[in-house]
């Protein structure tokens, strides 16, 4: 999960893709920040749904 995880943060802080419309633009380290922030909060529900698994879920890592 660590691997994992590393990998992810690595991925979430080099995707800049969906906010190249404002690159140079005063907005950008804003966008670029909200967009960071939506990432990870998915990505907190997901390993949250990982530890929580319900019993025979076979596409959970909790097993």
């Amino acid at each position: 999960m660590r691997r994992a995880q590393r990998a992810w943060l690595a991925w979430r802080d080099a995707s800049e893709f969906d906010n190249m419309g404002t690159c140079g633009g005063s907005i950008h380290s804003s966008m670029v920040a909200m967009c960071v922030e939506n990432l990870t909060q998915a990505q907190a529900k997901h390993l949250d749904a990982q530890l929580h698994c319900k019993d025979g879920d076979l596409d959970c890592g909790g097993q």
